[in-house]
Formats: structure tokens, sequence, C-alpha cells
């Protein structure tokens, strides 16, 4: 297989997910190439990774946040096209696959890279300091590609589900980040929860509040002011508490949802293509 080629960090800050996302991992592939990085702030987790990356003898490095929960076979699908792009490009630093992301309901990137090690010092010292930007591995990844001409892309697969089966309190101060960064997204997410025919949860309000919250900011929240938006929130001990396990079933039937939604967006753009194609032609003719 592609083991001898890989190692897989972990990134975890307490998901509730962390060990199910472990034993999918060890139980798949060989233990020794999983390593777990517990650091905080992100800028710091992240030098971890592009520090343990630089000092692997292994040709590549698969990053995965413990909040993902894998299909197993997407994500071998993915780490194989992503090895076969890698050998026909040696300027390839870094390949994306796509989720199903819980908090906006979307397939979209998020939570898992994999990354040609021998650029690892390049990325390692590119990362940027504590609390400058909300995407400092998308600034990370940008500064180097820019600095040094290489490249990166996508890979069309489905790897599995994201931000599922968080806490509260995680809810919370995801969705304070997510109502920063993607403030285009607030009002669609908060009608979309509004209008559903399922009753608004806990959890749901505890999104929409942190949504809320992260939109009116103007810069992008150090951990000390997450941590007092919290305070001021009125959050308790029990809010950290998630009430069951990962639910085996409950993630087939996610993953079921998550590749129907995956087919239609593709379906979606090839249809948008073709008839952008065709009036183009009809403009032509």
């Amino acid at each position: 297989m592609f083991e001898s080629e890989i190692i897989f960090i972990v990134r975890e800050s307490g998901e509730n997910t962390k060990f199910f996302l472990l034993n999918q991992l060890k139980e798949n592939f060989s233990n020794e190439n999983v390593i777990v990085v517990r650091e905080k702030p992100f800028e710091d987790a992240l030098r971890s990774c592009f520090g343990l990356m630089a000092n692997e003898s292994l040709p590549f490095t698969v990053t995965i946040d413990a909040d993902i929960i894998l299909d197993i076979i997407g994500f071998t699908s993915f780490i194989q096209s992503a090895i076969h792009n890698f050998s026909l490009n040696p300027k390839l630093l870094m390949q994306q696959p796509y989720i199903y992301d819980h908090n906006f309901a979307e397939i979209r990137q998020a939570g898992v890279r994999i990354y040609r090690n021998s650029f690892a010092s390049k990325l390692l010292n590119a990362v940027p300091s504590n609390g400058i930007t909300a995407r400092p591995e998308t600034e990370t990844i940008s500064r180097v590609l820019d600095q040094f001409g290489l490249c990166e892309t996508s890979v069309k697969t489905l790897v599995g589900l994201h931000d599922f089966f968080q806490t509260p309190l995680s809810i919370f101060k995801t969705s304070v980040l997510l109502g920063f960064k993607f403030k285009h997204k607030v009002k669609r997410s908060v009608k979309r929860i509004s209008k559903s025919s399922k009753p608004i949860s806990t959890s749901d309000l505890y999104f929409i509040n942190g949504l809320l919250v992260g939109s009116k900011l103007k810069t992008a929240p150090t951990a000390n002011e997450l941590y007092a938006m919290i305070e001021d929130f009125g959050f308790s001990f029990e809010d950290n508490k998630f009430s069951g396990s990962v639910d085996e079933f409950e993630v087939n039937e996610l993953l079921i949802i998550a590749y129907a939604k995956f087919k239609y967006r593709y379906i979606h753009l090839i249809f948008n293509r073709l008839d952008k194609y065709s009036i183009k032609l009809r403009n032509f003719f």
C-alpha cells in the first residue's frame, strides 16, 4: 500500500471525536505512523507539525484535525490520488480533499491536507506570529507558494465528516471563528437553522450566537479574547460535556447524506459549465 510513504499527524485540542478518529487511523494504518500534536494556540501546533515533517524520512504527511471523522474508503482513495499527483509535479506542495461540514451543512474543504515533506522547513519558517490572522495555515501555505513558486491543488474526493458530535462549548468557539472568517455565510446559516423543520437545539443556539458574535469582529480573536467571550456568554462546566458517544450508525447515515450532497455538487457544477458553454456557442453563431 502507501504506508511506507506517509505519516499521519492528528492535531487535537480537546475535540470530542479525537479518540474515534485515532481508532480509525490505528485500525487501518500502522500505529507507528500516527502522531498526535497537542499545542495551543494553533500557530504553535503548526510549528510542531512542520518541525516533525522536516525531520521525517518519509516523503509525505497527512495532517488531520481531531474534529474529523473519516470515511476510510474515500480517505484511502484521496491518498492514492495525491501520491500520484505528487509524482507528476515536483513543485506540488499540498493537496486537499473535501469533507461534509456540520456547521454550514455543505461540502467544503477543511481539516485534512497532505504535504510533501521536503518543503516542511519552508513551511516552518513561514508560520505567522501568534494571533495576527484567523487562518494561520492558509496564510502559511500562501506565503510559501508565493515565495518559492510552488503550487497546490484539490482532489475531488470526499474523505469524511467535519465538526459533528462536538460539545456546545467547542461549537461556540468554532462558530465565533467561522463568523469572523466567513461573514458572507452568516445570514444564510441563521436562516437555514431558523427555517428547519427540526426543533432548534441548544447546540444550534450556541452556533448561531457564536456566528453573530464573530461576524461583528474587526480582527481575528486571540485565545484570551475567545475565553473572555465564553465567560461573558455564561458557559458552565456542564456546557462542555457531550451527552453520549460517537454513534457509528449515525456516522454511516451522515456519510450517506454527505455522498449525496457531494455527487449533487459536481453534477450541478458540470451542468452550470455546460450551460455557460452553450451560451457562448449561441453568441458565437
